[in-house]
């Protein structure tokens, strides 16, 4: 959905993925070392969106995936400031021996000319996060002074699922609707998805990963194996029974013909037996 936000305004955009290590070096910058000794600054994620090898002022917008997975604070450091629409000067000296500056476009009247010292934050860039909600107790939480330099936007499970639907992800997915067993792909994904949700409320993420193994394999006993039970991680051994009959009594046989198969895997990962 990020990805299609940036598209749908034809930018440029970079994607990358948050961890717990991050600091100010990597989305800001810091000095390195080159091969005669000497140092210079190497800039960051962040800055890295705003200018080109060349020292022109470029625009690429940047998504930060699974957002919540780095310590924030320590993370982004000097750059909540620019993210108010402040110009920042940064204690780091650059190619020209002048610190380091970052100038918000809605603060100055025009810009001829960056010099290898400044980074242009245009008026219409965008830093766009994802977070599960999910994992937001269990990772780093986010403080409010972070917090308020974004609108928070809730992308839940869809209400009412059905075949129409689900054959409209397909084709998004560029994932063929063929027939697997008795049932169309679309069909027996809505039939699984109603149940899985029943016990774990999951997105169509998972349902991406489901549907294009089993257009491969042909197989959907595997495809749960894979996919859903590891995400059922803490649940009471009666609900995974009670998922696994639902699956068995469902319209696709496979999983009566495989149950076994399902019964091995929840049997040795969960320590539970049926």
């Amino acid at each position: 959905l990020a990805k299609q936000i940036c598209e749908s305004f034809n930018v440029e955009y970079r994607m990358t993925t948050a961890i717990a290590d991050w600091s100010t070096y990597e989305t800001i910058g810091g000095y390195k070392m080159n091969k005669d000794s000497s140092l210079y600054f190497d800039e960051g994620i962040f800055l890295s969106c705003f200018k080109d090898s060349k020292n022109e002022i470029k625009n690429e917008w940047l998504i930060i995936d699974e957002m919540n997975r780095a310590d924030i604070d320590k993370a982004f450091g000097v750059f909540f400031s620019a993210l108010t629409g402040d110009n920042i000067n940064l204690s780091f000296k650059g190619n020209n021996d002048k610190n380091v500056e970052l100038i918000n476009e809605r603060n100055i009247t025009s810009i001829k000319n960056i010099e290898p010292h400044q980074y242009l934050i245009p008026k219409d860039w965008r830093m766009i996060g994802t977070i599960n909600t999910s994992d937001k107790a269990s990772l780093f939480e986010m403080s409010y002074a972070f917090m308020r330099r974004f609108a928070f936007i809730p992308v839940p499970i869809p209400k009412k699922i059905d075949e129409s639907m689900v054959e409209k992800y397909l084709n998004n997915w560029k994932i063929v609707n063929n027939t697997i067993g008795d049932l169309s792909l679309a069909s027996g994904l809505t039939v699984i998805w109603k149940i899985i949700n029943k016990y774990k409320p999951i997105g169509p993420a998972i349902l991406r990963d489901i549907a294009s193994y089993v257009e491969t394999e042909n197989d959907w006993a595997s495809a749960i194996i894979l996919y859903v039970l590891p995400q059922f991680e803490g649940i009471e051994g009666s609900l995974l029974q009670n998922f696994v009959q639902e699956l068995e009594s469902s319209e696709i046989k496979a999983f009566s013909d495989q149950k076994h198969i399902i019964n091995y895997f929840i049997e040795d990962f969960f320590a539970i037996s049926f």
